[in-house]
Parts: C-alpha cells; structure tokens; sequence
C-alpha cells in the first residue's frame, strides 16, 4: 500500500527533541505495572485515572509506570479507530497529559496514533514509501487514508512529551477475537522500521525493550542476537500486551512472558487491560514482574478497582482454580455491564435450572468481590452513582463494624468475610436482583422450590407468577385466526416456544420497572444446537454465561455445592449450600406434557456434545473425520464421552450427524443472541470465535 503524506501537524504522532536533559534512571525496583479497566472512547477519563495512577506511583518512589495496549482510547472503539478527528483527540489529549506529568517520570501508553517518518531508522524510506498514492485509496478510513499509516502504537511519555513510538503487531493475529488489522498496519507493513531496535526505547543511559507484539518474534534468533549485542545498555523487558480472557490464557501468558525473561536474560514487566471494557470480551489485568527466572509479584486476576498497580513490593497473588477463575470472570464482566450502563441491578427468569442458578450466583459473587475489593465506603458510593436505594447509613455502619473499611483481602480471616457477604445479602441484593419465577402449566414443584431456595440463599427478591393464561390467549388467538385447533401430535415445537417466548414481556417489563439489565440464560452447548427460543431465552442485555458448555456448567455446580466459590484463590469462599436443589435435577426446559422432558433426551448427552462442538471448532474437522476419531478413541481418549454412556458406534454416528444438522439449522440464532463474555475458548458467538454461514448446504454425506 502506499500513502500520500498530506497530514496536518497535530495529527502526526512524532517523538519529542527532548527539551531538556531527561534525568531518570530505570531500574527495575522503581518501575511499576498499570492494569486499568478502561472506557471504550472514554479518554479523558482513562487518562485520569492513569494520572492518578502516577501520583500513587511516584509516592511509592516509582519512576516508571507501564500500561497495556490501547489504554488511552479503549481497546474496543471499532470503526472510532477510522475518525481522523478522533485520532487526532487522542493525540491532542496524551500531549496534555504528558505536560503535568512529574519530573524524571516515564509513562508507557497503548494509543491509536498515524505514525510518521521520525518515528523510523530510516525516515527517508519510509517517506518516499508513502509519498505516492491513488485516488480510489482516500476513503478507505483513518488507516487507508490520506493521513499515513494507523497503528496500535506504544509510547513513552515524560513532561517533555513523547519520548518513544513503535507500532503492533508483528504478525496478524488467527483468532477471531482480534480484529486489529481492520484498523492498524502491522510492524512488517511499515517500510524503514527496523524490527530489532526499532523496539529498544533508551532512556538516560539505559534501554528498555518493548515486546509489543508477537512474542515469538522477540524470542526469535534475530532478537536473542540484538539484545545479546548490547546487554549491558537494557534495563528491563517491558511486554503490554492486550489479551482477551479465556481458560487457561492467564497460565499460558505467564509462562510466555518467563520464558522470554530467561531467553533474553533480563528482568520483565507484563501488563495486560482490566474488566470488560465495551461488550463480551473480558480482560484479566494480570501484571508480572519477572525477574532471575521467577515471578516476583503477581497481581490479583480480575480486579473490581479502577486500576491495579504492581511492583517488586506488591507479592504474587496466588493463582486462582480454573473454575474460581471463571466464574470470578463472568462476574466482573456482570459488575462493569452494571456500572458503565448506570443501571440499578438485574432482573432474572430464574427456572430452577441449572442455568438460571448459575447466572444468579455470579452476579452474587460480582457484589461479594467487589466490596472486598473496593472496601464499603467506595463499593457504596459505587452503588449510589447508580441510583440503589437502601439504608447507606445502615449498612456501612454493620459492615465496619466487623470488617472495618477494607478492603477485605487476605488479611481478613473467613469469619469475617462470612459476615461481610451476609451483609451483602440482607442489605444489597434483595435491591439488585429480582429473580421471577414463572411457571407454565407443565411446571413442576421442583424447580419451583430449587428457583425459591436459590433466590432466598443469594439474598434476591423472589416473584413468581404463571405464564398459563398468556400462553393460552396466544394459542386461541392463533386457532381462531386459522379455524382449527393445534396439537402436540403436529405442533410441538411451536408449543413449546409459545412458552418460553410468553416469559418475556413480563420479566422485561419488570427489569424496564426497576431500571434493571435482564440477563439471558443460553449457554455455549445450546447456541450450537440452537437448543433455545428466540425471543425466550435468547432475549436479554447480556448473556453471562453463552460461553461455557453445558457440561462445564453442571460440573461448576456441582463444585458450588461441594466447596462454596475461593475468593482470591484464599481460605475465604463464597458458599451457596442451595445450589444442592439445582443438581439434585436432570436439566429440563419444562415445555411439553408428560414431565419426562429432559435436555439430553432431546439432544444428546452434554458431554458428547461438547465434545464433538470442540473437535469442530477447535480442531477443525469435518462431520466424518470426528465419528472416525470418536469410534478410534472409545475405548481410551474419548471413553468418558462414548463407551462410560453405553453409546454404540451407531449411537455415534447419529448423534454427530444430529449436531452437524443443528449447527447448520442455527446460525441464525447465533447470530442474535444477547452479547455473551467470552470464557471457553470456541465459544459459538461470530463476534468472538465461530463465523458460520447463515445460509449453508450440509455438511453431511
């Protein structure tokens, strides 16, 4: 691609001409990590907080602070990254930041920015690169446009102002979750940038090296050699780095970043965003100093603070279980959808389910972290800018009384924070969920207990009422349009989703009442089975749990029942004894006659089901290849999923081409579901992982 340079200005990101000497010294003792939960567009805002951020750093003795990708703007802006003006904002504002900035203080920023030829080895090859262009490139946006290249760029700012600029990433990225290459150049697509010490920021008398990008490549031969060449000169090993949550990431990105810390024999700050910024993506804000082939400190995953600073002093969290890590996922993910929408709670169609209990629970554990992360003054006054009403007064004054104003980390034994969550319960959640329980004619006592019972031992306002009298309005309404009469024998699809979609305009109409978000209940297996209701169960705001299995989701469950929840990977945990009602029951969705329905009687058992949805999303194979692969492995790798279910290999069979006929029959449905948080890597949402034809032809022979 080539470029015209016709760029105003103010528009181009350039590196400052150092007015004066810069006097700091980088150490590795005085640098510091920022996790901020950034504001998709909030710049302002996200800058202020990293300003404060800095006044905490320097009274620590810190000289350098370093935050994750994209921080200033919000990783999530989509086509705002095409605005010309925009950019040109963000520039505007870092520069304005940048002038109250301390003394012999360095700040490392994620920021969109047009990169210009001084940001370069070799400015003159990068000028004439972009000095010519063609007409039909002048609409392409921001980063195809008249104004040079767009990058994802880091700098390092000072008082002085920009004191460095490199460009992400230095491969593309496979995953469907990133879509950066809609808006950014890549490092290889900028002609005169020198791939080695292009990325070797000097500061005083040191360097830092920026592994800002693929991490291969800064543990390449090619890198190993650069850095080798000039050890004495680097610091440190600064990598920001801008990753969306899924199982297992946080364990894999740490044991990339110790082994690029040992290949290249330096000490390393990584640092990821915080928080779900703007929809379904979640970050984890893990910071990591990294130091003589250890992890000197580590923070804590998902913080419900604004921000979270790390240094050689902070000490290494302990690592969470891979279900306490989920769960504390979809919870902070339920908190910032609260907060940054200003609305006042939940409303919840609680079946006594396994679904529905488990939406409960997380957003229950969402206020349970975040006072003892926040503490009780900032967790109330959180409350307050959102317009909860309860006895403020009332409920500080018993929470301080045990627990003192927090927060309650660590330090603060089970007793205690047993204490603290019971205050949670009497005092916020019977303000913040409402869970309605709605029976229909072919609702059992069951499930309504189980719905009660959870309800009640999270603290929520229980509603129930009955759909009966709307389903049969509906039902006679349309016989009487078409003079005859429907029947299960011919009709029983469309009587069962008269049911499930008769739920809604109640719970909406509550949620809509209280100033409440309405969560939806689908999870990962039945998006791709379509196992679910349009405008039933599918309809919400947001969908917290759309990305786990079903089979994820009873055994998580079931861990509640047996454990309770680890707070913070610590003694405390967040105990839910009702839960024992909901695994009590085969899963059910209660629409049809006789009360022998049950999912996997409808379907297929969940763990073969999620078994042949990760063998095709994940491995990519075809409808034949996955019965070979079962059949091949029944007796060992797939057992637990095939011969544990006394499944023959024409149960097999017919169970894969039911999936594959499902799949196909839904990517309509996927396509509308409510925004979900991405947690199981194959999660079925376009948006995050799987693109599938709407329209398509079978897969099957």
């Amino acid at each position: 691609m080539q470029w015209y340079l016709i760029v105003p200005e103010c528009n181009v990101l350039m590196a400052s001409s150092k007015r004066r000497g810069f006097m700091v010294e980088l150490s590795f003792d005085k640098a510091a990590a920022l996790a901020l939960n950034c504001h998709a567009l909030g710049v302002k805002r996200n800058l202020a907080a990293i300003a404060q951020a800095v006044k905490e750093a320097v009274e620590q003795g810190k000289n350098a602070l370093f935050c994750g990708e994209l921080c200033v703007s919000g990783a999530e802006c989509d086509d705002m990254f095409l605005s010309p003006a925009f950019i040109s904002m963000v520039k505007a504002e870092v520069e304005a930041f940048a002038k109250d900035l301390p003394l012999d203080f360095i700040v490392g920023l994620g920021m969109p920015a047009v990169m210009s030829p001084e940001s370069f080895e070799d400015p003159q090859a990068f000028a004439e690169s972009i000095a010519i262009g063609s007409d039909e490139d002048e609409d392409e946006g921001a980063s195809h446009g008249t104004e040079g290249p767009l990058a994802s760029a880091y700098v390092l700012v000072s008082r002085d102002g920009i004191e460095f600029c490199a460009p992400s990433k230095l491969q593309p990225e496979s995953s469907r979750i990133d879509n950066s290459m809609r808006y950014f150049y890549q490092a290889y697509e900028f002609p005169g940038f020198s791939l080695t010490h292009g990325y070797a920021a000097t500061i005083g008398n040191k360097k830092i090296l920026i592994a800002f990008g693929d991490v291969n490549f800064f543990a390449s031969e090619m890198m190993q050699e650069y850095v080798n060449s000039h050890k004495d000169e680097f610091a440190y090993i600064v990598a920001p780095e801008l990753y969306t949550y899924e199982v297992d990431a946080p364990q894999k990105h740490e044991q990339q970043a110790l082994t690029l810390s040992a290949i290249l024999d330096l000490p390393l700050i990584r640092v990821n965003n915080l928080g779900c910024e703007a929809g379904g993506k979640l970050y984890d804000g893990q910071c990591l100093m990294i130091k003589d082939n250890e992890v000197v400190s580590r923070s804590v995953l998902f913080s419900f603070r604004p921000y979270e600073i790390t240094d050689i002093k902070t000490g290494s969290e302990p690592a969470l279980e891979q279900y306490d890590e989920m769960l504390k996922a979809v919870a902070i993910g339920l908190w910032d959808w609260m907060r940054k929408t200003y609305s006042k709670g939940y409303a919840l169609s609680m079946s006594g389910g396994a679904d529905s209990a488990l939406c409960a629970t997380c957003f229950a554990l969402s206020q349970v972290y975040a006072i003892k992360h926040l503490g009780v003054e900032k967790y109330v006054s959180e409350l307050k800018n959102l317009g909860v009403k309860f006895d403020y007064d009332a409920f500080t004054e018993e929470v301080v009384s045990y627990a003192g104003l927090g927060p309650y980390l660590s330090a603060t034994n089970s007793i205690i924070m047993d204490q603290v969550i019971d205050a949670v319960k009497k005092h916020i959640m019977p303000q913040v969920l409402y869970c309605a329980y709605q029976g229909s004619d072919y609702s059992g006592s069951v499930t309504e207990t189980a719905a009660r019972q959870m309800s009640e031992c999270l603290g929520a306002t229980f509603k129930k009422w009955s759909i009966s009298s709307s389903v049969k309005n509906y039902i006679e309404t349309v016989q009487g349009a078409l003079g005859y009469e429907l029947s299960w024998e011919s009709d029983d699809l469309a009587l069962q989703n008269i049911q499930a979609r008769s739920r809604l305009p109640s719970i909406w109409l509550l949620a809509n009442h209280k100033g409440f978000l309405l969560m939806a209940t689908s999870n990962l297996s039945e998006a791709a089975v379509g196992y679910c209701t349009m405008d039933g169960d599918t309809a919400g705001g947001v969908s917290p749990i759309a990305g786990i299995g079903k089979s994820n989701i009873l055994k998580i469950n079931r861990y509640i029942t047996a454990q309770g929840i680890a707070l913070d990977g610590f003694d405390q945990r967040f105990k839910v004894p009702a839960m024992s009602f909901i695994v009590a029951q085969a899963p059910t969705a209660e629409l049809r006659p006789g009360g022998e329905q049950t999912d996997e009687k409808d379907l297929m058992p969940y763990p073969l089901l999620d078994t042949i949805r990760q063998l095709f999303a994940l491995k990519r194979l075809m409808p034949a290849q996955i019965i070979d692969e079962l059949i091949a492995g029944k007796d060992d790798k797939y057992k637990a999923v095939t011969t544990d279910l006394n499944l023959t290999d024409a149960d097999i069979t017919r169970f894969v081409n039911r999936f594959f006929a499902l799949f196909r029959r839904n990517q309509w449905k996927r396509e509308r579901f409510a925004t979900g948080f991405h947690i199981e890597k194959d999660d079925c949402s376009p948006s995050s992982f799987m693109r599938f034809p709407v329209l398509s032809d079978s897969l099957l022979d």
